[in-house]
Formats: C-alpha cells, sequence, structure tokens
C-alpha cells in the first residue's frame, strides 16, 4: 500500500477550502505518478472545521506531447589527409608451373671419319765406302700390303767429294723415279739428301711388289761411307 501523502495527513479538521486543495493536490499527484509534474510537500495550515465536502471527479489526462524535429547540422568541414601508410610487406613468390618437356629431336647422322694412315720405313745401311751397283747388298723386301711411297731419305756418315750420291729405288725392277733427274741424292760436300712425294714418277705399290735399291753414282773425289738408305711409305688405316 502506498504511504499516505502530507496533505491526507493533515485531512483531519481541515475546511472545505483544504479539501479543494486536497483534491487539486490528488490530481498533481496522479499526473507526478504519470510522469508529468512534480510534486513538492504541502502542508495545510488552518482551523478545524465540520462538515463532510463531496469529493470534485478526477480531471483528465493531458494531451501527450509532439516531439519537435531538431534541424540537421551543418556538415563539418574535410579532414586533412593523413600521413602515407608504410609500404606494404613484399609479397609470397608465386608457384610457376613448369613447361612440358621437349620432344627428342632425331639423332645426327654419324660424321665420315677421316682417313688414318701410318708411315712404316724401308731401311738399308750400305756401310764402308760407297761403290755403284745395282740390287746392293743384293737385298729385295716384298711388300706386306698396299700403300703409296711417301718420302726417300739418305744420310752418310762421310759425304761425297766431287760429284754427288745417287740412289734409285725399283719396284719389281723398275725405277719409281720416271724422271731420273729427281732420283734422291747427297750433293757432294753434304752428308744428307732427300726427295719429297711430289718427285716420285710411280707413286703407289699392292701387297707383294718387291723393293730393290740401285747406287747410280758416288762421289768422285771421296766417295762417302756409311749411307743409310730410307724409303718411308704412307698405309691407310683399315677399321
Amino acid at each position: 500500500m502506498p504511504r499516505p501523502s502530507l496533505v491526507e495527513q493533515h485531512q483531519k479538521g481541515a475546511g472545505p477550502w483544504a479539501r479543494r486543495l486536497l483534491q487539486r493536490v490528488r490530481q498533481s499527484e496522479r499526473a507526478s505518478r504519470a510522469g508529468d509534474v512534480t510534486v513538492t510537500r504541502v502542508s495545510v495550515i488552518g482551523g478545524s472545521g465540520s462538515g463532510a465536502g463531496t469529493p470534485g471527479a478526477d480531471g483528465a489526462d493531458g494531451a501527450p506531447g509532439f516531439p519537435i524535429p531538431g534541424l540537421d547540422g551543418v556538415d563539418g568541414l574535410d579532414g586533412s589527409p593523413g600521413p602515407q601508410g608504410p609500404a606494404g610487406a613484399i609479397g609470397a613468390a608465386g608457384m610457376g608451373i613448369p613447361g612440358l618437356d621437349g620432344v627428342d629431336g632425331n639423332d645426327g647422322m654419324d660424321a665420315a671419319q677421316g682417313a688414318r694412315y701410318f708411315y712404316p720405313v724401308l731401311h738399308l745401311f750400305l756401310d764402308g765406302a760407297q761403290t755403284t751397283g745395282g740390287t746392293k747388298k743384293n737385298w729385295s723386301f716384298p711388300m706386306p700390303y698396299a700403300g703409296s711411297f711417301y718420302k726417300a731419305l739418305l744420310k752418310a756418315t762421310t759425304g761425297p767429294t766431287g760429284a754427288a750420291i745417287i740412289i734409285d729405288w725399283h719396284k719389281n725392277g723398275t725405277t719409281i723415279w720416271t724422271n731420273q733427274a729427281n732420283r734422291v741424292q747427297i750433293a757432294a760436300g753434304a752428308t744428307y739428301g732427300k726427295q719429297e712425294q711430289s718427285s716420285f714418277g710411280v707413286t703407289s705399290f699392292v701387297e707383294d711388289d718387291v723393293m730393290t735399291v740401285d747406287e747410280d753414282q758416288i762421289g768422285s773425289t771421296i766417295a762417302g761411307s756409311d749411307v743409310a738408305v730410307e724409303l718411308v711409305l704412307k698405309v691407310a688405316v683399315t677399321p
């Protein structure tokens, strides 16, 4: 039960004017409980009266107020741009997709292999003082394979004087120098002589050809001595 108001506490002994005031106060209290007004403490001081007054009817509730919307505020000014932020971190490296393997190319053709040769040497040593004659030392040599004549060489311990020492190689009894001026020789006063491949009139031989040596000329004053006679051959290597 709500606590009696101050006015109700002084109701007893109040006159008619006090009852009217009490009625107004009650109306104010109801409005206060509704939240419309605030009631302060009221004390009625007066003499005592007699008689009972008729309470007045409750007043009607006030109409609700209408809110008035406020005006929109003025837009504020744009703020100054902020400082530039730090650079972002470097992104992770992307993963590339490996390309497909290329198609293997066709095998290249084998390069042609160049011809290979070896160079055997026929050697005859004519020792002592030199003398002319055919088939020196009765030496003959059957060829074991085919090839070509490459170079002719002479070397004397004591060289001839007055005339040259001239040597002639024969194949199967015939000179290989068609032009006899090209025969290999050691000039007078010298100890060495040679002829190159281009000097030969007969340039090749086959297996079982027989080689011999003739000494066609010696020194006229000093014959010369201890002569090494060599014929270099050129033979292709068979794979």
